[in-house]
Formats: C-alpha cells, structure tokens, sequence
C-alpha cells in the first residue's frame, strides 16, 4: 500500500539531508509548523540556504511562521495532494511576496513480494573504492562515502550503469526507516533513450524489496514523470518551490 504525503515528506527530509551531510551536518527539524531543512551549527564559512518544508497548512500560516523563525536565505517548498487546487495555491503564495521556480511530482512506488523486478548484468551496485571513484569523476562529486561501501545494511545504496569499465548512468537509494529516497537519478545524455534508466531503477527497487523496504519515494523531473510511472510509481502530490521576491 502507498504511503501518504506526511510519510514521503519524511522519506525526502531525511534523504535530501543525508546526502547534503557529506561535506558538513545538514538536519531535517521541526521549527513550528515547518519542517526544515538546514545546516548544522557551524563555527566559520557560510551557512547554506534552508528548505522549508509546507504541507496542510495555508500559505499565510507558513508565511506568519517564516517572519517568526527570520531564516536569512530559504525557498518554500509547498507539498500538497492533487486533490488540492494547486493553481489557486500558487496565486496565494504570489500574493505573499513569493515567486514560483519551478514544480516537481512527488511519486511512491509501493514494493510487493509479486513484482516482476529484474537486474541487468551492466548494472552493478557500487562496492568497492575505485568504483566510486569512477562515478564521483562522472558525476563531478562523491556520490556515497567509503563507509556505506559493501554493506547490505548500509544506509545508502549506489547503483550505476558500466560501459567499458565507465560509468554513464547512475541513481542512489537512500534509507529512511520502512521507505527509500531515490536520489541523483541520472543518464549521461549520449546515452539516453536506450532504456538504461529502466535498468538501473529496477535493479536498485529490486535489492530495496529485498531489504524489506516498503515504498521508494522520489521528486520527479519532467523527463522522470514519463519515465516513472512505467515502473510502478504513482503520483500522490506535487512540490511547488516558491522563493521570495527581491526587494
């Protein structure tokens, strides 16, 4: 069974701050009625900008709310069901002194023991330190740390497409108690369309069926949503990223 808005949100506050945590803490709080994503205390450099998350509450709550926590820079990221009036729900938050960058659909894949999930030899979970290194150079950073390498009980699972010993395609599972975050989906674009993304999807939902997760949550771009739903996802809700207007 598919997990609801308030459980997804948590799978993607512990997910997007687990792997913002490699270079310094990032938490995932509740500061009144928001969740909040956001640095650690730090003692030099500056702070990065804050996530805030907003779901059943009115975009004049959240805003109320945001002149009492006073955070320096934030975007507002609106989560709510498709049975709500979205549109209506971007005018309101406009009218605040907010303007929209963009909007993503959160989609849940439930995992059931009945799923037709199958590996391709040339996907491989990343295990070993060279690997990594592979990926993190094809993907211009580290995409998981030597110590969630070679567990199965690791919190973080990478998985990538081998071509020649090269990595073109690439996506992470994260574990957030009985749900998974997919993080970083991506497909160098000379090799698209080639069903690759297929591949490393089922790969990675087979090993989180394996481990007993029960539903994989993702934010989806617009190629994704097409994407998505061929593999069993479902779309529960939609993110709105709103920033405030320069004064």
């Amino acid at each position: 069974m598919a997990i609801g808005i308030p459980e997804a949100i948590q799978a993607f506050g512990r997910g997007f701050t687990f792997t913002r945590s490699f270079t310094h803490p990032y938490e995932f709080v509740q500061v009144g009625p928001l969740w909040v994503m956001r640095d650690g205390p730090r003692r030099r450099g500056p702070y990065r900008g804050e996530e805030i998350l907003a779901h059943g509450i009115s975009p004049e709550e959240v805003a109320e709310a945001i002149r009492e926590y006073a955070p320096e820079r934030y975007a507002v990221c609106a989560i709510e069901g498709m049975d709500t009036d979205l549109e209506a729900l971007k005018d309101r938050y406009k009218e605040l002194g907010f303007r929209l960058l963009r909007r993503e659909p959160m989609m849940v894949r439930p995992l059931r023991a009945e799923d037709q999930l199958a590996r391709h030899p040339s996907v491989v979970r990343i295990n070993h330190r060279e690997e990594a290194d592979r990926v993190a150079v094809a993907a211009g950073g580290r995409q998981i740390l030597p110590l969630h390498l070679g567990l199965d009980d690791s919190p973080l699972r990478l998985y990538a497409w081998m071509q020649e010993d090269v990595p073109v395609g690439w996506v992470r599972s994260i574990r957030c108690g009985e749900a998974a975050w997919v993080s970083n989906m991506y497909v160098h674009p000379n090799h698209r369309r080639k069903g690759i993304a297929t591949h490393l999807l089922s790969a990675m939902l087979f090993d989180d069926r394996r481990l007993g997760i029960a539903n994989s949550v993702l934010l989806a771009s617009n190629a994704g949503s097409k994407l998505y739903p061929s593999l069993g996802y479902e779309q529960i809700g939609l993110l709105q990223l709103f920033v405030p207007k320069k004064k």
